[in-house]
């Protein structure tokens, strides 16, 4: 091999480099990681560049290709991480997935579907607006806690066993209960006096 060729291959191996992932520093405004090289080299600081919009903490163990700016290993780049033991696998294709080690994702699946999985689900927004044909909430429990609530709808149905309101009920239109109207029922067994009258009558 001639000394030009020598040289290329030394440039083309310090080019590019696949190593192994020590540890993360997320502090700093370009995410820089610690990396373990070929024959245990160790490489400090590298900054790792990610998509605008997108960041992520890989934990350690993970895999890492760094790129050697000039071919220089002092200013090396991390310009893909990725760690095989927890990717999101068995995907169709033109799908996309985000996903954490813990089984958290995020499945944007086919046919216009999205899947959604984790243990608690937050949502911080001062208005949330849902504009759908059809809503489905499947719950052991429903808890809402707020000031005020509105509910514009051409009907209204409940069905349960058994439903409770803690505080006064204030209707503008007729109440029934049955075929007893709260406004129009009459009364049997009238009397005058004190005698109480009888129940109501639908």
């Amino acid at each position: 091999m001639s000394n030009l060729d020598k040289q290329n291959t030394t440039t083309a191996r310090n080019l590019v480099l696949r190593s192994e992932l020590s540890t993360t520093n997320d502090e700093k405004k370009m995410q820089t990681i610690q990396v373990l090289g070929l024959e245990e080299e160790v490489l400090d600081d590298v900054e790792r560049f990610q998509n605008y919009g997108f960041t992520s903490h890989v934990l350690a163990g993970g895999e890492a290709i760094i790129l050697s700016v000039g071919a220089d290993r002092s200013h090396p780049i991390a310009i893909v991480v990725d760690d095989r033991r927890y990717r999101f696998k068995a995907t169709k294709e033109g799908e996309v997935v985000i996903y954490t080690d813990e089984g958290d994702y995020i499945h944007l699946m086919r046919e216009n579907r999205i899947e959604v999985k984790t243990k608690t689900l937050e949502v911080n927004a001062e208005t949330v607006i849902v504009n759908a044909t059809d809503v489905t909430i499947n719950t052991d429990k429903y808890t809402v806690n707020a000031s005020a609530i509105s509910l514009n709808s051409s009907s209204f149905d409940v069905t349960t066993p058994d439903a409770k309101f803690s505080s006064k009920i204030s209707a503008v239109d007729d109440i029934k209960a049955g075929s007893i109207s709260s406004q129009k029922h009459v009364h049997t067994g009238v009397e005058s006096g004190p005698d109480l009258s009888g129940v109501p009558k639908g």
